[in-house]
């Protein structure tokens, strides 16, 4: 037998479909150690921590009356709460490093994103030494911490300031949490092996993040609307109370922090302007009332014009006001006759800051409705950390009693105050009511209601972002500009009816040329990179709507889509829109009517890992078909660009296995060699080689000859995938007689 090379026969390589994980909420779970459950806890720290039940401790600790704990005394002896004495969890410290022992419970259930999730309970000490501890919440499947309690002690069971101490942390999950296990967890921070940790009556809570109530005055009217006409436009409130003056839409407020996160906004905003004749209260009048626990609120705030009168307050509300009723919030913000902010808190108890200036301001407020303690944060230089990082902090100096009923959320300004309120939000957790842009999508939006009129006339090439000349190359991100061609081209805003009081109407005066159309340009096409292990898709949606004339022909008109770098020449030009990453991605038609409007919405995904870094849209009338004429022209309005990051999904095992050494595309494909080492992908993926490394080809193949009862056997060892079966592969040893003429393989 001449000695034969291994050849891999050539599959369609094919994922089978795996069902997705079941997903369930934290299951809630709690345990007074009244047995011995210490089984089911387990070390996990770097050195391995004793565990014992603590079945007959003279400190056990088991009331739960946080304001009248078991406190020590000369000479006392502690017996639990006095009822029964039922035991408790001791992690028995081994070493003298600290940090290095912890001991974790494995919970049931998955994490859900936006799950707010409690752990709480009671920390007490058998011992003589002090005993630091911190507790956490950990997610195992990621390996990494979630939340911890602050580092805590226990004085010495002997000391006279002896007192079980209670901890609480609390974590609401994000999306990267959905379907991840959730691990509690007691870590030590001692130095000395006498140094324990005992734990009692803890439990783990878990429930939804609950979103009360939200309004962004997101009314398709006019700014400059009358609020009362246009009622509410969110969700949990039912109705507004507007007394005493008018309020109207106004531009829409924003608020970013220092780190680059942006909240959340949308729509316009709800202004109130310095008018005479005493105070001008807003109430959005809430469907349910909330009476009991801990609530929290956020909303932005303009000051564009700053009195020195008392009357600037907003808040949690008890009243739903008359005509005759001022707001007077439960928890909130007021200026006193300083213009400084004074807290609302309940029965008025009073904290004060610097004084208030014009401007936009993002206020968060929390308020525990039992106790009537009331904090609100003022601009968070931080919006991932907001408590820890407001540049203003005003707490209620002392427990108020329990706050009254909130039914109500105020707005209130007095004659010499002009400001505008937006994106009210009241809910159950910090992070619901400041919700963050997600980095990994953008929106971009163009709809015109805050434009002036005239635009710039009589401009051929027309830069509508910043409302001049096209600046060709120097044009700035996400740009949105026209072009009309050869000829000069009038832009201005026109009111069309609801829903379109103001868009845009574009017109070419002269004959059109090819180039002419509506170009959004310089777009992150690949997400803040993204890209380089997702695709991206791009998504769009406008109203389009012709002026009636002949001059427009309404079919056939495409979108095309192009992408590059922001380095390179993005001019409103059709020949950057005919080179090789270019595409025609849709064609569309709408009615030339000068009534009827049509919504035009379309997608494009783009590749992992292309080359490009920006991109560009264009929106035109078909080569060839009509030609603008004075007077003729489209109406546009409410343009909209979302760019997402998106998860591939790929065709087969292989190139999956190819996206994890960073091939994509064509060089991922099973014949493909792209790192130029004579083995094809397929071949590489079957032998535990690296399609990128010319140095890897996996595990070569051996073989030795050995005699057995007579018979020369060759022994020929080659690797194989241990998944090949779910991937498809199939191996086979195939010989020739010769290697010289043609390649005659055979598997005899």
């Amino acid at each position: 037998m001449k000695i034969a090379f291994i050849k891999t026969i050539l599959m369609v390589l094919t994922i089978a479909g795996i069902p997705a994980a079941s997903m369930a909420a934290i299951t809630a779970v709690s345990d007074d150690f009244s047995s011995d459950t210490t089984a089911s806890w387990i070390s996990v720290g770097a050195t391995t921590a004793a565990l014992n039940y603590d079945g007959t401790s003279a400190g056990d600790y088991d009331d739960g009356d946080a304001t009248a704990k078991l406190a020590y005394t000369a000479g006392m002896t502690l017996t639990g709460d006095g009822v029964k004495d039922d035991g408790g969890l001791r992690m028995d410290s081994q070493n003298t490093t600290a940090g290095d022992e912890a001991i974790g419970l494995t919970l049931a259930g998955t994490m859900e994103e936006n799950e707010s999730i409690t752990f709480t309970g009671s920390v007490y000490n058998d011992n003589t030494s002090y005993s630091p501890y911190n507790a956490q919440l950990w997610n195992l499947t990621d390996d990494t911490l979630l939340a911890e309690s602050g580092n805590t002690g226990v004085e010495a069971l002997s000391h006279v300031a002896y007192k079980p101490v209670d901890f609480s942390v609390s974590y609401s999950a994000k999306a990267s949490d959905e379907g991840d296990t959730l691990q509690i967890r007691f870590i030590e921070s001692t130095t000395s092996t006498a140094r324990d940790i005992f734990i009692d009556n803890f439990a783990v809570t878990s429930a939804p993040e609950t979103l009360f109530a939200y309004e962004g005055f997101d009314s398709a009217a006019a700014t400059g609307t009358d609020l009362t006409a246009v009622g509410v436009t969110g969700s949990g409130f039912s109705s507004y109370t507007n007394t005493h003056g008018y309020m109207d839409l106004e531009d829409g407020l924003t608020y970013a922090d220092s780190n680059g996160n942006t909240l959340i906004t949308t729509g316009k905003s709800g202004g109130l302007d310095a008018v005479v004749g005493g105070t001008r209260p807003l109430q959005l009048v809430l469907n349910s009332p909330i009476t009991s626990g801990t609530v929290y609120f956020s909303c932005l705030v303009n000051e564009s014009t700053v009195g020195t009168a008392w009357g600037y307050e907003f808040g949690l509300d008890d009243a739903i006001g008359t005509s005759s009723v001022a707001i007077d919030p439960e928890a909130g913000l007021a200026a006193d006759s300083g213009s400084t902010w004074r807290l609302e808190a309940g029965t008025k108890t009073l904290d004060t800051a610097n004084a208030i200036s014009a401007g936009t301001d993002f206020v968060v407020g929390k308020a525990n409705m039992d106790t009537g303690e009331v904090t609100v944060w003022i601009n968070p230089t931080d919006l991932t950390d907001v408590s820890e990082t407001a540049a203003t902090t005003l707490n209620s100096t002392s427990d108020s009693g329990a706050l009254n009923d909130i039914l109500s959320f105020g707005y209130s300004l007095s004659s010499d105050w002009a400001g505008t309120l937006d994106e009210v939000r009241i809910g159950n957790t910090m992070n619901i009511v400041v919700p963050l842009v997600d980095t990994s999508v953008q929106t971009l939006t163009w709809n015109f209601s805050g434009d002036p009129d005239p635009l710039a006339e009589n401009i051929a090439q027309y830069d509508y972002t910043s409302d001049q000349v096209y600046v060709g190359s120097s044009a700035v991100a996400d740009t949105l500009a026209f072009n009309g061609g050869s000829g000069i081209t009038d832009y201005w805003i026109e009111d069309k009816g609801a829903g379109h009081e103001n868009c845009l109407f574009f017109r070419t005066i002269n004959a059109h040329a090819s180039d002419v159309g509506i170009y959004l340009q310089k777009m992150d096409f690949r997400v803040n990179d993204m890209n380089l292990t997702n695709k991206t898709r791009v998504s769009w949606s406008f109203d389009i709507l012709g002026s009636d004339h002949a001059g427009i022909s309404p079919s056939d008109w495409t979108v095309r889509i192009n992408y590059g770098n922001y380095s390179e020449n993005i001019n409103v030009s059709d020949s950057w829109f005919t080179n090789s990453t270019s595409a025609e991605v849709q064609t569309f038609d709408f009615v030339d009517d000068d009534s009827t409007w049509t919504t035009v919405t379309g997608s494009y995904e783009i590749a992992v890992n292309q080359a490009g870094s920006a991109g560009s849209i264009q929106i035109r009338q078909p080569l060839g078909v009509g030609a603008y004429t004075s007077g003729d022209g489209i109406y546009l309005d409410n343009i909209q660009v979302t760019i997402a990051s998106i998860e591939p999904v790929y065709d087969t095992a292989l190139e999956a296995w190819a996206a994890g050494f960073g091939v994509y595309g064509t060089d991922a494909e099973a014949a493909a060699d792209p790192d130029g080492d004579f083995l094809s992908n397929l071949d590489e993926y079957a032998i535990g080689g690296d399609p990128s490394s010319s140095t890897n080809n996996g595990y070569t193949a051996t073989y030795e000859w050995a005699a057995s009862a007579g018979t020369n056997w060759l022994y020929f060892v080659h690797a194989k995938r241990s998944d090949a079966a779910e991937a498809g592969l199939s191996y086979t040893v195939q010989t020739d007689k010769d290697l010289v003429d043609a390649p005659d393989w055979s598997t005899s």
